[in-house]
């Protein structure tokens, strides 16, 4: 939903440069295949935000459950069975 709000925005942000576009002959298709092309691109750099982000949280949190000491610490977040997956 967010993605849409962002798209409609800048859609609404430029509608003097859309009328000058379609003045100046620029077929509708090329205006919308422009927001197309903008709205995925802000879709896949979303997307690959997302994806590091998790990644480095899960890291974080793997590193987190092989550093506890005891099993039985309350802020151990996962068991100790977890820490053959750290290298």
């Amino acid at each position: 939903m967010a993605s849409v709000n962002t798209l409609l925005m800048a859609m609404f942000e430029r509608t003097r440069e859309i009328g000058t576009m379609l003045a100046m002959g620029t077929p509708r298709i090329w205006i919308v295949a422009l927001f197309m092309v903008e709205a995925t691109l802000t879709g896949l750099f979303g997307a690959a935000v997302g994806v590091f982000g998790g990644n480095l949280l899960a890291l974080r949190s793997m590193y987190r459950a092989c550093t506890c000491r005891r099993r039985r610490d309350p802020t151990c977040p996962w068991p100790s069975r977890f820490c053959m997956y750290r290298g």
